[in-house]
């Protein structure tokens, strides 16, 4: 299928800049040729179908592809005194909330706690208090998950997650007008939402995907030997965390990253990695976050994520990086130092010749697709260009294997096409291949129906770095820590204390 598509590029022409580079500025809009690629087929427990359109519709009565089971969880509200939802409410939603875990295949038992807490808390305490004292408690009672429903007028996520981390129990956080609203317009899906979210933060898998619908990719482009792996950056902000001598510490880099390490080839764990805050190469990090992939791609760490060395499933053989946060500045850098610190890291551990395909992913960039067509009638999903529209010719890199992938749709604005550039492909993966197995992984998300905008293992490596923003400034800002937790400053530290990947909480896609 063939689509017109016309580009639009917003540089300035008369930037001194780029007049001095000799640089050709187009000011009227280029037509480039774009095709249109199939949405992958979508595995159920109890059926399959195919994604014919971005929003699409699970079978009638489906179940998860991996239910959890949840023999202990408990459930609070976190009100605010303007609030009148009751603890009735509170009831309700909780019965409904089980009532769909259990008919889309989980084990769900009956919460053990079913309570509005106190706010405000005790005099001289926290707003946070009463909640992170549940969490604690949980962690020693054997609870599974704590789910709580918090007012809009109370902010106490970032301390939750915190605790989440420091107790090792699964937390979920929705906030009051979500619940009002599913309990005032009965809206399904927003609890099939919750639901999914849930599945996840236990253990499960909702769907996977294949290809066997896509003509001309391999017989199985997510076999068991190819590692796909996301990275993210996100910069923490600064804030007042000095050394015992006084000196103040800058905040640090949060690397998040994500791998198809789970049961099943297309299940994307995550987890994060602190760093200098000056770097943004994966030097420094690299080691670490790699070696912890291989043990939990291989199977060579134990229920609480300590490494046993002991692998009970196979070394990757080929290995497809998604990058995000590299300017075309640093190419060279990638390709001189990561790449081949990637490469020697697999050897070690004995997946030697390993085809490593690195893609360098962006959104920032200037160019944006839109239909030759547009009726300015429509709503903006239907102005903007359609999903699965791709362009690799005329307008791609000169020197690497580039190409325009639209997966996602657009409620609002022009559509930003991210720009996927293939700065290594030891594989010779075909374009076709990369393009229609990348177009699959954004359907990935296991959350909405309905694809996201860049691959699902590096957009939750990103919501992995944020987590970890997030944890940093959760732990600098923290009324209950202790002496020796206010203490523990460095990066070092923080990778002890905050990451997920060597507790109980790494084998799990804990900040779905």
């Amino acid at each position: 299928m063939i689509q017109q598509c016309k580009l639009h590029d917003f540089f300035n022409p008369d930037q001194p800049f780029l007049k001095s580079c000799g640089l050709a500025i187009i000011d009227t809009p280029l037509r480039v040729k774009a095709r249109v690629l199939k949405g992958p087929v979508l595995q159920y427990k109890t059926s399959e179908m195919e994604v014919a359109q971005a929003n699409w519709r699970p079978p009638m009565n489906f179940k998860l592809l991996v239910p959890a089971t949840c023999t202990k969880w408990s459930i609070y509200g976190v009100l605010s005194a303007r609030d009148t939802f009751s603890k009735d409410h509170l009831s309700k939603f909780a019965d409904a909330f089980m009532r769909r875990c259990r008919e889309r295949g989980m084990e769900m038992a009956n919460p053990t706690e079913v309570e509005i807490l106190p706010q405000p808390p005790t005099e001289g305490k926290s707003p946070d208090y009463c909640v992170r004292e549940k969490i604690k408690a949980a962690g020693f009672n054997d609870t599974r998950l704590v789910f709580f429903i918090t007012s809009e007028f109370i902010t106490i996520h970032k301390h939750v997650k915190l605790q989440e981390r420091y107790s090792c129990v699964a937390t979920q956080d929705l906030k009051l007008k979500t619940a009002l609203n599913y309990l005032e317009k009965g809206q399904s899906l927003t609890m099939d939402n919750i639901v999914f979210k849930t599945n996840l933060k236990l253990g499960g898998i909702n769907y996977a995907i294949n290809l066997k619908n896509v003509v001309g990719t391999r017989v199985d482009p997510f076999k068991p030997t190819r590692l796909i792996l996301g990275i993210g950056f996100s910069h923490a902000p600064q804030m007042q965390v000095f050394t015992r001598s006084g000196v103040k510490i800058p905040a640090p880099a949060v690397v998040g990253y994500c791998a198809n390490m789970g049961r099943h080839p297309t299940e994307f764990i995550g987890d994060l990695i602190y760093q200098h805050s000056k770097k943004d190469d994966l030097l420094l990090c690299t080691t670490e976050m790699l070696q912890n992939v291989i043990d939990r791609f291989t199977g060579a760490v134990d229920e609480g994520g300590k490494r046993t060395g002991e692998m009970t499933k196979a070394l990757p053989k080929e290995m497809i990086v998604y990058r995000q946060g590299v300017a075309e500045g640093f190419y060279a850098m990638c390709l001189g130092e990561e790449v081949p610190l990637m490469k020697a890291l697999l050897a070690k551990n004995g997946a030697k010749d390993v085809k490593v395909t690195y893609i360098v992913v962006q959104k920032e960039h200037n160019i944006r697709l839109m239909p030759v067509h547009i009726d300015p009638r429509e709503k903006p999903t239907q102005q903007n260009i359609t999903s699965g529209v791709v362009v690799d010719q005329e307008i791609t890199h000169p020197r690497y294997r580039e190409f325009f992938l639209n997966s996602h749709i657009t409620l609002q604005g022009t559509a930003r096409t991210p720009r996927y550039t293939v700065l290594c492909d030891d594989g010779n993966i075909s374009m076709n291949e990369l393009q229609s197995v990348t177009h699959a992984l954004c359907h990935d998300f296991q959350i909405v129906n309905s694809p996201v905008s860049i691959p699902a293992p590096l957009y939750i490596a990103n919501r992995y770095s944020e987590r970890g923003v997030a944890l940093y400034v959760a732990k600098a800002t923290d009324d209950l820590a202790t002496s020796n937790q206010k203490n523990r400053n460095k990066n070092e530290d923080y990778n002890i204390d905050l990451v997920y990947g060597r507790t109980a909480l790494g084998k799990t896609r804990i900040n779905a």
